[in-house]
């Protein structure tokens, strides 16, 4: 059983390499190995709800990867399974439990079940002190009342999730290796109440915190050229709020950066032509130069064959 703890040590590593890179090789072996352990694991194994919980994990990252929403039923009964097999006292039952809600509430966005909304929405009641207690699990619980936000539109939701992901990146200070993840949290979810409500402090601060977040990502850095799309796009809304074009120029100049990250070949290429390219078709706008726009899209749609998934987006462009 040692050897089965060292190989699922392992497998977590994968999954967490597989949260950084998107490499699909890496959440399919987290996959396989993570059934194979809970096959050996029978029903009244001490490993057997730790296991189900890491396979139902594994396969709720594969179905938001390649966007097959239908197949959540089956992480869910998973989650589900590991609840049942978890006594109110144990100390894993609260990450069980939100682990739940947050895969009901993707399903919930995806299908529209009420029943999967209002089973989130109450295992989220069950765990909302314990999680103020518990740190750990306070980013989590942030992420979900984020979801929960845009599925349904109600502004408390959004507020209790900023102060959470606040008091979440107050727990990573400078120098933290998780301090770049809770940046970036934290500035998506200011980005969606500027959306909502049109303060500008919102955005001012998320742009800050995407700055912030770029830092820690040096050029060789995996997580570099999403970071310079996160702050590219915050500065493009507020070219659009504002119409200060230092703003667009800079936007630009970070999406260049990403595209060249993203050599002929690379997977992510077609996503950065596109999001380079709306950028010139903003300057068309402001300054009147159109052509770098349609070459870029041109480039992206050709990269996106028929029934390609984002063919439709370069398509409309």
């Amino acid at each position: 059983m040692d050897a089965l703890v060292l190989k699922t040590d392992a497998r977590h590593r994968l999954l967490t390499r597989y949260r950084r890179t998107r490499n699909s090789k890496d959440i399919d072996q987290s996959i396989n190995h993570f059934e194979r352990a809970s096959d050996l694991c029978p029903m009244d194994h001490p490993y057997r709800p730790a296991a189900l919980l890491n396979l139902a994990t594994a396969k709720f990252f594969s179905c938001q990867a390649g966007g097959r929403h239908l197949d959540l039923d089956i992480p869910i009964n998973l989650f589900q399974d590991a609840l049942d097999l978890r006594p109110t006292d144990h100390p894993d039952r609260t990450i069980t439990q939100l682990h739940l809600a947050i895969a009901l509430q993707s399903r919930f966005a995806k299908r529209g079940f009420q029943t999967d909304a209002d089973a989130a929405r109450e295992l989220v009641s069950k765990v909302l002190d314990v999680c103020h207690a518990n740190r750990q699990l306070l980013g989590n619980l942030g992420v979900m009342l984020h979801t929960r936000f845009d599925c349904r539109g109600n502004e408390e939701d959004l507020n209790q999730a900023i102060a959470l992901q606040m008091e979440w990146l107050a727990l990573h200070p400078v120098g933290h290796k998780d301090r770049s993840k809770s940046l970036n949290n934290l500035a998506a979810q200011l980005s969606s109440r500027f959306k909502h409500r049109g303060n500008d402090e919102d955005l001012d601060q998320a742009i800050a915190l995407h700055r912030e977040a770029l830092a820690l990502h040096p050029v060789s850095h995996t997580d570099r050229s999403s970071s310079l799309n996160n702050l590219a796009i915050r500065l493009s809304s507020h070219f659009e709020h504002r119409g200060n074009g230092e703003d667009l120029d800079q936007a630009i100049a970070l999406h260049r950066e990403a595209l060249a990250l993203h050599p002929v070949g690379h997977a992510d290429r077609s996503m950065s032509l596109t999001n380079l390219a709306t950028q010139p078709s903003a300057r068309f706008c402001h300054q009147g130069n159109n052509e770098e726009a349609i070459a870029l899209h041109t480039e992206a749609l050709a990269l996106r064959l028929v029934g390609h998934t984002d063919q439709p987006s370069s398509l409309a462009t």
